[in-house]
């Protein structure tokens, strides 16, 4: 069922109107793809319709961001992505969901944001995540591997991240090159972890069926058939 409500900006400025909106109401267009509303607005009234609790934070939403153009600043997307996460969440009854099943748990969006990103990546073949860390960017793409790789959607799963250390120098590390590198790439076996058994997940890597490996190396490699994921790209 449609709910549909609507508000008033004050104090009217127009300055601050556009900074809300955006460059020909991109930012409004954006808070309606994140929030899954539909928004009109004719100046300083705005009327927006979606499921309830939707249409409730989304009002809240853009309350929070018109207070914020009291000081002249310039709202991205980043803004308004990082202002959703301090909203109430959407239920999963008003919201429709997403479920991953690995071997080992059921994987659910916690919120529109996180709903939005997996439906981009069931959708398309070259996705980008951006955002804050511990939004779930790495732990969701790679439950999404995991499902499509245990469905036979793929046949293999490729994990990478560069190789960088986070400003502390580790030194010499012994070992081989993979024990070498295992402390980089402990975030992407962390996921791994909790959505596979050990002995299904040492088998599947094992066979070259998941594999981990740092960025550099991933140069002239032949890729079919696989899902790839590269982690901190910021990086690269």
């Amino acid at each position: 069922m449609t709910f549909t409500q609507s508000t008033q900006l004050h104090p009217q400025d127009n300055q601050r109107l556009l900074q809300l909106c955006g460059e020909c109401d991109t930012n409004l267009r954006y808070i309606e793809k994140t929030m899954n509303v539909t928004i009109h607005n004719r100046a300083y009234d705005f009327e927006i319709s979606g499921a309830q609790q939707s249409v409730q934070a989304s009002l809240t939403l853009i309350e929070q961001l018109y207070a914020l153009t009291t000081q002249p600043v310039h709202l991205t997307h980043h803004d308004i992505y990082l202002q959703i996460q301090t909203i109430t969440h959407i239920p999963d009854t008003e919201t429709p969901s997403i479920i991953i099943q690995t071997p080992c748990c059921t994987i659910m969006p916690c919120n529109p944001s996180q709903l939005f990103y997996l439906k981009q990546l069931q959708t398309y073949d070259i996705n980008f995540g951006i955002g804050a860390s511990g939004t779930g960017k790495t732990y969701l793409a790679v439950a999404s591997a995991v499902a499509a790789l245990e469905a036979g959607d793929v046949k293999r799963i490729i994990l990478t991240r560069p190789a960088l250390e986070a400003g502390e120098r580790l030194g010499f590390l012994p070992g081989d090159l993979s024990e070498k590198l295992d402390p980089y790439l402990k975030p992407l076996y962390d996921a791994l972890q909790t959505m596979l058994p050990a002995t299904h997940r040492n088998h599947l890597m094992q066979e070259d069926l998941i594999e981990i490996a740092p960025l550099a190396y991933m140069r002239g490699r032949t890729l079919n058939d696989a899902f790839i994921i590269l982690d901190e790209g910021q990086n690269t």
